[in-house]
């Protein structure tokens, strides 16, 4: 989203976008044209849509905005566990076996004229 998406709204809801995002912005002290900035104003711009009003609901509806989630969001599960797991299932192949290379005595006989 962008700014061109404010266009189809009234003054009002404009004003209420960028006064909060830039608020936002500055108490968070982050650049609106960074990842983090460009997503504030599309969760701002999706909250005026939905018909949030209230500048103080956008900002802490903001403040949600780059959250990384919480370790109890994932699963205990490690990464070997579910790989394992698949395994079992039969949706990976077995791991590949290694095989030895042969020794220089193995291969000076097989380069040996008979």
């Amino acid at each position: 989203m962008s700014l061109f998406d404010l266009l189809s709204y009234t003054d009002e809801e404009i004003e209420l976008v960028t006064s909060a995002l830039s608020c936002w912005l500055k108490s968070n002290h982050v650049d609106p044209s960074s990842e983090r900035g460009r997503a504030a104003l599309s969760k701002a711009i999706l909250l005026v849509r939905s018909g949030v009003a209230s500048p103080d609901d956008i900002l802490a509806e903001l403040d949600r905005v780059g959250e990384r989630p919480s370790a109890s969001a994932f699963p205990a599960a490690t990464i070997a566990d579910r790989w394992s797991s698949r395994q079992q299932k039969g949706h990976l192949a077995a791991p590949m076996t290694t095989v030895a290379p042969p020794n220089r005595r193995e291969i000076g006989e097989q380069l040996r004229p008979n």
